[in-house]
């Protein structure tokens, strides 16, 4: 019986990390300074899902609470690791990868979730543990300040990652 209930943890954990593992690798891929980190925080994350499963609320779905530990561990990271820019990684950063890590995270973190992970104001608001005006707010500074790091720098038909940012008016 015993062993029984452990296969069907055990199937359980695997499930949950086939289907968040790569959501979340890139999405704390666009969080840290050092892409190695990535990694790590991800492991940091799956660690602390399962070390806390227990107390995940029912109205709480599992994918927002899998992205506000992510968010979690991607700040304990940057705390622990003051940015570090080695030569190699900025000369193949694209200009609005460049652009989105001078963003603060309070900045950064929201344009991600609601462009490359696709999550409403309100999903956002949920991980973040603001209201959903505030995720607004950030929103908005947060493309005025890829505007303008961008003004000037960039044609949007030259790099693949600008079709993410298309709502950006470029000056």
């Amino acid at each position: 019986m015993k062993s029984v209930a452990l296969n069907a943890e055990e199937a359980a954990y695997e499930a949950v990390i086939q289907q968040f593992e790569h959501p979340v690798f890139n999405f704390v891929s666009q969080l840290v300074d050092d892409p190695s980190d990535a990694v790590d925080v991800v492991q940091d994350v799956f660690l602390e899902v399962f070390r806390n499963i227990a107390i995940l609320r029912d109205e709480t779905t599992l994918k927002t609470w899998v992205y506000r530990i992510a968010v979690n561990e991607a700040r304990k990271r940057r705390r622990r690791r003051p940015p570090v820019k080695a030569m190699g990684a900025l000369e193949t950063r694209t200009p609005v990868e460049e652009a989105l890590n001078s963003l603060n995270l309070k900045l950064r973190i929201p344009l991600v979730l609601r462009e490359m992970e696709g999550l409403s104001c309100e999903k956002i608001a949920e991980i973040l543990g603001v209201s959903a005006c505030t995720v607004s707010s950030r929103l908005l500074r947060g493309w005025d300040a890829l505007k303008e790091h961008l003004a000037g720098r960039l044609d949007p038909a030259s790099v693949p990652e600008a079709a993410a940012f298309a709502a950006i008016e470029f000056l």
